[in-house]
């Protein structure tokens, strides 16, 4: 398994090779003050108490491991966010999974399901502004078992660390976090992020801005059964882009490509390796709130947690020759 020094030489050539042009991107050692300017964009996040957030939420997940048919996903997710209670900066979440629906293939078999185990469990989230986790934990632990994306799926509120720089302007990050909103019991994450200053865009009627990052990360979690005792490893290759509401101070929509190579070893001598591809998107529908000026709707939404039906994978057909 590549070592963090590894992944992290990677992700900065990677980024480097991307971006092409010498100066563009000026990475920022922690502790160091960024210079601002007429082009700073400002990122925070900033719920009130009492509001309600919609999100629908699209996924397709690749898992591949060997000697098996791979197995395709595709999911659609109702999440609702709650703001329980605001302390200062400090922001007290209630997140749950409110719609499912999942449609997967293996081979030449298909199934789909409307449910899922984490339906309604509850995760009760602690952040700052910047997202930086004071708390986090799941109201029911009682059972083992993984969230629909998996045990290492990206935050749906990321750590952005750092609230204002320059357009092009990037910065490092580093956090250590257990994410129970992920599974139960709740893994470990250790990860490094490269984020990226974006731009301002004008998006679904509402002036926002955007902001981009790469990760790397390794994760762990270990299931103190008996008769299970399984132990998962992975490590993380991910990209995102998160587009803010500057009115609102809210995520609008998000975009996640991430690699994860897994690693569960089951008692003393099975061990199953794999890679899960997944693409992401999270979309806002609506904004709940007491106060007038913070509501909104998207106007194409009539039922903001549900999820259209999926639609058939459609078989490839031989060409005539």
């Amino acid at each position: 398994m590549m070592t963090m020094q590894r992944f992290v030489l990677v992700l900065i050539l990677l980024a480097g090779s991307l971006i092409g042009l010498k100066g563009q991107m000026q990475i920022r050692p922690g502790g160091k003050p960024i210079i601002l300017g007429k082009d700073t964009i400002c990122y925070r996040y900033r719920f009130a108490a009492a509001d309600t957030l919609l999100y629908r939420i699209e996924s397709r997940d690749s898992i591949i491991v060997p000697g098996f048919d791979p197995m395709e996903k595709w999911r659609i997710e109702g999440l609702r966010i709650v703001c329980d209670s605001v302390s200062g900066d400090i922001y007290h979440l209630t997140l749950r999974i409110e719609a499912f629906r999942e449609r997967q293939w293996r081979g030449t078999d298909s199934s789909e399901r409307t449910s899922h185990p984490w339906m309604r469990r509850v995760m009760r989230l602690s952040i700052d502004s910047l997202g930086r986790r004071l708390s986090a934990r799941i109201d029911d632990a009682s059972r083992a078992m993984a969230s629909p994306g998996g045990l290492y799926q990206a935050l749906r509120l990321p750590i952005i660390d750092t609230s204002c720089g320059r357009q092009q302007q990037s910065w490092i990050s580093n956090d250590t976090i257990v994410v129970p909103e992920n599974g139960i019991p709740a893994p470990e994450i250790r990860q490094h992020a490269l984020w990226r200053v974006g731009d301002l865009l004008d998006t679904l009627g509402r002036k926002a801005s955007w902001i981009q990052y790469t990760l790397t990360g390794f994760g762990g979690v270990d299931v103190p059964d008996t008769t299970l005792n399984v132990t998962s490893v992975g490590s993380i290759a991910e990209y995102g882009r998160l587009v803010m509401d500057r009115g609102l101070e809210i995520p609008l929509s998000s975009s996640v490509i991430q690699q994860v190579r897994f690693r569960l070893q089951s008692g003393q001598s099975r061990n199953t390796e794999g890679r899960h591809h997944v693409t992401s998107t999270m979309s806002l529908l609506e904004l709940r709130s007491p106060e007038p000026a913070r509501r909104w709707r998207l106007a194409a939404s009539t039922e903001p947690v549900s999820t259209p039906p999926l639609k058939k994978k459609k078989s490839a057909r031989p060409r005539n020759r």
